[in-house]
């Protein structure tokens, strides 16, 4: 009788349809609307003290549909990339986490208590989505990307669990990062969070295997340090003498494969490190013995060189490279 009144009266606002309220719930933290987002949240828990959680963990089930209309929800342009995952199933979380939305995420963590390291169907976390949303092979750095992860970590997000990504099963938000050659100044976060820098993957990949790979469409050989982490001409500001005690929350950040490789290993990572074939991270370093042109440009033009002296002065028995 006191719900029917206060609905009435306009203090608690009427209930729509499960499917509705999902999706206003997936919308509000989609579009970062965290005022809408704890609106709602409280109006589920004024009828579902103890359980409205369960509602925040459940996907929006009207996706297909409701998102191939001429005129979908917001919160689609979101969840339509992870149509390349058949078991995905966002939570709330999720969403906010895949949609870069740090203050949604911040709410929801928080005073909405959800489990920062829930799994959705596809076994990833919140902090797994954010890494996964990438919708181009170019991973641009965003500074609401690099927010929402910061948020997922300063609310426990657990960076050491692996999560299935590209074939693998073992894959950790580590080596995404460190393969981007630190792009979005996460890599030193995300050790001072609990990262591994010598766990493997499926492969016995390290991400000091990941960095080492010197991939040129994400990251670079040197690019040297700047005061924005997003910065497209990074050699701005000069790099720290040493990495062995890299500051936290340093305002100043490195970007490519060798700074990265040389922050890992001051942090304890082992250059030395085989994979499950016996490859170590220097035999990674693109290197002009394939015959390849562009092998050989990239390295004549010193775009891997400062990455495989690197790798050659701190690893043991480095092979020389071709010519």
């Amino acid at each position: 009788m006191l719900l029917f009144t206060l609905c009435a009266l306009g203090v608690i606002a009427p209930f729509a349809t499960s499917q509705d309220l999902s999706a206003q719930l997936h919308n509000a933290s989609a579009t970062g609307d965290v005022q809408e987002l704890a609106n709602l949240v409280e109006q589920i828990r004024a009828t579902k003290p103890y359980t409205y959680l369960d509602d925040l963990y459940k996907c929006y089930e009207g996706q297909p549909s409701d998102c191939n209309g001429e005129n979908p929800p917001g919160w689609c342009s979101v969840y339509a990339p992870f149509t390349r995952h058949e078991s995905d199933c966002l939570s709330v979380l999720h969403t906010a986490a895949v949609a870069w939305q740090s203050e949604s995420v911040k709410y929801l963590t928080g005073i909405a208590r959800m489990d920062v390291d829930a799994l959705d169907k596809a076994n990833q976390t919140a902090l797994h989505a954010a890494f996964d949303s990438f919708t181009v092979y170019w991973h641009p750095c965003s500074p609401s990307f690099r927010n929402t992860v910061l948020a997922l970590l300063a609310a426990g997000a657990n960076p050491k669990l692996p999560f299935p990504y590209a074939g693998l099963n073992s894959y950790t938000v580590l080596h995404f990062e460190a393969y981007d050659g630190n792009r979005h100044g996460l890599v030193p976060d995300l050790v001072d969070a609990g990262a591994d820098v010598n766990q493997k993957d499926d492969r016995g990949y390290t991400s000091l295997h990941a960095a080492a790979k010197c991939d040129f469409r994400l990251s670079c050989d040197d690019c040297g340090c700047s005061s924005n982490s997003c910065s497209d001409n990074p050699q701005k500001a000069t790099c720290p003498a040493s990495f062995t005690n890299y500051p936290k929350n340093a305002t100043v950040q490195f970007f490519g494969a060798a700074p990265t490789l040389e922050f890992l290993v001051a942090q304890g990572g082992n250059p030395n490190a085989v994979t499950n074939d016996g490859t170590k991270p220097i035999d990674l370093v693109p290197k002009p013995d394939t015959g390849n042109l562009a092998d050989s440009a990239i390295w004549t033009s010193g775009s891997c060189k400062n990455t495989y002296d690197y790798l050659k002065s701190v690893s043991a028995g480095a092979p020389a490279p071709s010519n």
